[in-house]
């Protein structure tokens, strides 16, 4: 959930090991089109993220910046003055307070897709969880984000214009038949007039009522300031708001519920134990205080974005002469910070080993011994070196605004599968041992996750039980 002019993320070209074995953490390429530096350390990265309004600026790929228009006007970003007050704008969408209204309608998003889940495991015997989550996370999005009003069949609608708008954000910027970038710009037109009357209302709103959303929130922090917002920048920001909420949410979600029914037993036990506290100690609602209460839960969920995180590389450009790792970065050159490859090299991990991609810190088909939460809570476990939170959603100025939302989504997740089902892996090729694959976000047709959900016969509900807490669970199951 990149928000607040993090933006630029694109997805993650495989990068061979030869490359950074042949020429070093810092070496010139191609991607998407665009001659750039590849800078692929943990600490060159945090140089070139924190260096933003100083040697460095933030980049679209014309692609991007195309079809997100105003939300991603370069001028803006660049601008240390002007990102600044649109990001103080932006940010008061997430304080405590703002994010405590959101729980509630996280949570019924959580539950109403689970018994999806587990209605289609008992037609079909699982479901791609890919597409499945495609659909729960613009859930949580349109839920927080913007009150569109629709119904789930017109939002299923939309939400096909939106997939076919999100896929072409990093194309090549061709505007003809046949290309991705047409494509975007169709399906952008069609999701702009599903917005339609939704939209405007928010703005004619500006300050009047009590925000509840994050656009509310927005345009009541522009009218506070006297700053006009007109039609179309705020549809461009809804947009924004909404990619933000539902593209990069969607890949950690995959990589999260993917890697549960793997996770140890041990690993398991702790999350079943920590949930009977917290409805011991909280009932069975989501409120803040109770997802604050679940430190093994947040553990599971930043060593899952540590393995596949929602931003794994981003464009910026410098504004000025520099050096990264002994290599000059010359003022004017396009930089691609690959934050896969900076997790992957993670020399307090052990690296990467023999040329081998994935490493075997970072193999989800061993996710038993590679996933080890335990880490993250002061465990035995070796401490990643370089901030893997931090990668995944920025560092410095741009840094992610909704990081905390989505720290909320993860837990609501975990909380109400551990509680309530039962979580079995179907495809056995769940995933694939290519580094291409994983560096590609899981896109449709290159990972084919399948999964099955089953209601619990005893979930742990305030004043149940729900079985034996920190029993191990059964064999490729996440109890």
């Amino acid at each position: 959930m990149v928000v607040g002019g993090g933006g630029g993320a694109a997805p993650t070209p495989p990068l061979p090991p030869s490359s950074v074995a042949k020429h070093g953490p810092v070496f010139r390429s191609h991607l998407v089109g665009i001659p750039c530096v590849v800078v692929t350390s943990a600490p060159d990265i945090a140089a070139v993220m924190f260096g933003e309004h100083r040697v460095t600026e933030w980049y679209g790929v014309p692609s991007f910046t195309r079809l997100l228009g105003r939300s991603a006007d370069a001028s803006v970003q660049a601008s240390k003055e002007r990102h600044g007050r649109r990001r103080r704008q932006q940010a008061t969408a997430f304080t405590p307070d703002a994010l405590a209204g959101y729980a509630p309608r996280v949570e019924a998003a959580t539950r109403s897709a689970l018994a999806r889940w587990a209605a289609a495991t008992g037609e079909a015997g699982g479901v791609d969880l890919y597409a499945a989550l495609n659909v729960l996370t613009f859930d949580y999005a349109a839920a927080t984000v913007v009150d569109l009003g629709l119904t789930r069949e017109a939002r299923a609608e939309v939400l096909a214009h939106w997939t076919a708008f999100t896929t072409s954000l990093f194309s090549l910027p061709i505007d003809a038949p046949g290309f991705p970038l047409r494509r975007g710009l169709r399906a952008k037109a069609r999701v702009v007039a599903a917005l339609g009357d939704a939209v405007e209302a928010y703005r004619q709103a500006a300050g009047k009522e009590t925000p509840s959303t994050m656009l509310g929130h927005y345009v009541a922090a522009r009218a506070a300031d006297g700053d006009p917002v007109d039609a179309e920048e705020l549809v461009d920001t809804t947009l924004g708001l909404l990619l933000a909420g539902h593209e990069t949410s969607h890949s950690a979600h995959v990589a999260l519920l993917g890697l549960l029914p793997a996770l140890g037993a041990d690993v398991r036990a702790a999350l079943e134990a920590e949930q009977a506290a917290v409805v011991a100690a909280h009932g069975d609602l989501l409120t803040p205080a109770a997802l604050a209460a679940m430190p093994v839960a947040d553990a599971v969920s930043k060593e899952c974005l540590r393995i596949l995180g929602p931003a794994e590389g981003l464009f910026r450009r410098a504004t000025a002469d520099f050096a990264l790792s002994g290599r000059r970065v010359a003022a004017g050159d396009v930089l691609y910070v690959s934050n896969l490859y900076a997790k992957a090299s993670d020399p307090g991990l052990g690296g990467i080993k023999g040329g081998v991609l994935p490493p075997a810190h970072m193999d989800a088909n061993a996710a038993a011994s590679s996933v080890r939460p335990d880490r993250w809570l002061g465990g035995p476990d070796p401490a990643p070196s370089a901030d893997s939170f931090g990668l995944a959603f920025g560092l410095g100025r741009h840094a992610c605004l909704g990081a905390p939302l989505y720290a909320m989504e993860a837990k609501a997740l975990l909380a109400v599968v551990v509680r309530e089902y039962d979580v079995a892996i179907v495809s056995a090729t769940a995933w694939s041992p290519s580094w291409a694959a994983q560096g590609s976000r899981f896109r449709a047709g290159k990972a084919g996750i399948k999964i099955a959900f089953a209601r619990r016969a005893a979930p742990l509900v305030a004043g149940g039980g729900g079985g034996a807490v920190g029993a191990a669970a059964p064999a490729g199951a996440a109890a």
